[in-house]
């Protein structure tokens, strides 16, 4: 085969695996569970939300006011903005009605293996067993990856408000790449 035939049969190989993360990220599939799992992202440096993680947190906040779970865990860490985004999300939840009691905080969620084997110890300290996770589409198939693979049972998944910006294709792309990075790693 010549080079650029391997490098169009690359290509489809990335566009494929891009497109079907897309429709399994829109696909919302949420059961009840007993605590939706919310990943971090970057926080504004007034300790605010950015648009991205006030997304991701009105989602899980919209489960909880449905009474689809009974709490919330919110995972980030602190990043150059100087913020944890997890204490950011607590405290947003908090102020949005939900009681403190009911936010379960990792603050060191510093990527998203990280927050599913945080995940799994707090959910066995707390007594609870299912999750749904809740963080933008194009993150979700890889989030339930890592979930699974860390002993978690996941019954569902909520994307976060659509926010079209001109890094989605990247984002995308990057997913594309995380995937396949974490199965070369067996956390798949």
């Amino acid at each position: 085969m010549r080079p650029h035939r391997y490098l169009l049969a690359a290509a489809l190989l990335v566009l494929s695996h891009a497109g079907w993360l897309v429709a399994d990220g829109l696909t919302d599939d949420a059961q009840p569970a007993d605590v939706a799992v919310v990943l971090g992202t970057t926080a504004n440096p007034d300790g605010t939300l950015s648009p991205r993680l006030e997304a991701r947190t009105g989602a899980a906040l919209a489960l909880y006011e449905q009474q689809r779970v009974r709490r919330i865990l919110v995972s980030g860490a602190t990043g150059e903005e100087g913020v944890n985004e997890a204490q950011a999300m607590a405290d947003w939840l908090v102020a949005h009605g939900v009681p403190r009691r009911h936010v379960l905080v990792d603050a060191e969620g510093w990527n998203t293996w990280e927050t599913a084997l945080h995940t799994r110890q707090l959910l066995d300290e707390a007594g609870y067993s299912t999750v749904v996770a809740v963080s933008s589409y194009y993150h979700l198939p890889r989030t339930r990856m890592a979930l699974e693979h860390a002993g978690v049972d996941v019954v569902g998944t909520q994307k976060a408000a659509l926010l079209w910006e001109p890094r989605e294709a990247y984002s995308i792309l990057r997913e594309v790449a995380a995937t396949y990075a974490y199965l070369l790693q067996d956390r798949a």
